[in-house]
């Protein structure tokens, strides 16, 4: 029998833990009083800018991983926005302008239509996701037509940046952290089901060789191997793959940044 007083605290709690979580991320990062909304097609995408456009300048955009898409093996999340929102403190460390894009359904949209788990598991790197970051990062940018774009992306959200970079004309620099850049082999590998929805950058048609491309690995990294990233690398035309030394998937790459940042072009 349908219970009414417990469907609504159901609802109650599924409330507190979205607070909770969008709480938590505020207060970690100190972001959540500057987070804007911009329109994409056919989601809405968080976003913050820091720093000043500039006409003819150069801006760094950062993508987020896939934060926690699961809860375990067989129950899917509902709020994956991450718990650990490494691209933000990259940005907070790296050169200006620079302009964060939260993917589709993170920061409290996921019940934002059309949302759906998909998104963040099976599609979460889907012609979809990508062309809706695509018309949001445009839009965002509509005043700055002759703008350079470096394209940053941690773990999945590398896998995003290099999608997006073949889709954007002002895209010359691709930096990518440990990213998941041949989505069939490191599903093959951990024994997970395949994102048969999404797209492999491994499999895309080389990026133009305009565009400088770092690709960044952990020497001690299980989740996304080097061999893995070369998959991808070997096909590019003026591609860098760099092993860092000691670095694993989730350690260190806050710390080093500023490091890694200095060699991109302002």
């Amino acid at each position: 029998m349908f219970d009414k007083q417990t469907h609504t605290a159901s609802l109650s709690t599924a409330a507190r833990t979205r607070i909770t979580m969008a709480a938590l991320f505020c207060i970690f990062i100190n972001a959540c009083s500057t987070m804007q909304v911009a329109n994409g097609l056919p989601f809405q995408h968080a976003y913050q800018v820091s720093g000043k456009l500039q006409a003819g300048s150069r801006i760094h955009v950062y993508i987020h991983g896939d934060g926690s898409p699961w809860i375990d093996h067989t129950r899917i999340s509902q709020y994956p926005t991450p718990r650990n929102p490494v691209t933000l403190k990259l940005l907070r460390n790296g050169p200006q302008p620079a302009l964060y894009l939260g993917r589709p359904c993170y920061h409290g949209l996921e019940a934002t239509s059309p949302c759906h788990p998909r998104y963040w598991t099976s599609a979460r790197y889907s012609r979809t996701v990508v062309n809706s970051m695509r018309t949001a990062l445009a839009g965002i940018l509509a005043g700055y037509p002759d703008i350079q774009i470096t394209l940053i992306g941690y773990s999945g959200g590398g896998t995003l940046a290099t999608l997006l970079a073949a889709e954007l004309v002002n895209v010359d620099q691709l930096v990518t952290l440990a990213a998941n850049l041949d989505p069939d082999a490191w599903a093959a590998r951990h024994d997970y089901t395949p994102l048969h929805e999404s797209q492999n950058p491994a499999l895309q048609p080389p990026l133009p060789d305009f565009i400088r491309q770092y690709h960044y690995v952990g020497e001690l990294d299980q989740n996304v191997t080097i061999d893995m990233v070369r998959n991808f690398v070997d096909r590019q035309h003026h591609a860098e793959l760099i092993v860092v030394p000691d670095f694993s998937h989730d350690c260190c790459w806050e710390q080093l940044w500023p490091e890694l940042s200095v060699k991109l072009s302002r």
